[in-house]
């Protein structure tokens, strides 16, 4: 990654470069362009998973890689058998709400969606 983040610094030394993960870029990029009198936002995205970019203070916050914010607990319903998609949490946010786990519940491949 150093190489990839090097090239671009070299070949163009007076524009800022920086690697980042996807919905971090996408937080960075609301906070900044459409927002720019707030120093922090979250910015969620719905799709294969769930992801949450954090801005706090102007500053991308990082876990290990990102924050897996998608996975956090969510309570069903009483009654509700559903089984979770996701593979590490079963009934997490990501679990419940990607587009497997809507297709699932629909009864329907995910590119019917």
């Amino acid at each position: 990654m150093a190489e990839v983040l090097g090239h671009f610094r070299r070949a163009l030394p007076s524009v800022p470069a920086t690697i980042e993960t996807d919905v971090n870029a996408a937080a960075a990029a609301e906070l900044f362009l459409n927002h720019p009198q707030k120093k922090s936002c979250a910015y969620i995205t719905v799709g294969t998973g769930i992801g949450v970019g954090l801005m706090v203070d102007s500053k991308p916050v990082h876990g290990l890689l990102h924050p897996e914010m998608g996975h956090i607990y969510v309570p069903i319903q009483e009654g509700d058998t559903i089984e979770g998609t996701c593979p590490y949490h079963g009934r997490c946010a990501e679990g419940l709400a990607s587009a497997a786990a809507v297709a699932r519940r629909a009864g329907v491949p995910p590119p019917a969606l």
